[in-house]
């Protein structure tokens, strides 16, 4: 049996024009503008991003989505 190819199993890497290429953020913010804002860079990099308007909110999120 041949070992498994490392390429399958390599998590996703940034690249030079999207450097967050697979990775996933949980934002704190409470104003819903700038949280947009930070979104929309976040989605030109590459990652996705969750957000939460208070630290009750993001602990409830980890919570759920470990």
């Amino acid at each position: 049996m041949s070992d498994p190819d490392p390429l399958v199993f390599a998590p996703p890497r940034g690249t030079t024009q999207r450097p967050l290429f697979g990775m996933k953020l949980l934002l704190v913010e409470d104003s819903r503008f700038a949280a947009e804002a930070v979104r929309m860079m976040c989605l030109k990099s590459g990652a996705r991003l969750r957000r939460a308007d208070s630290l009750a909110a993001a602990h409830r999120h980890l919570a759920s989505y470990r």
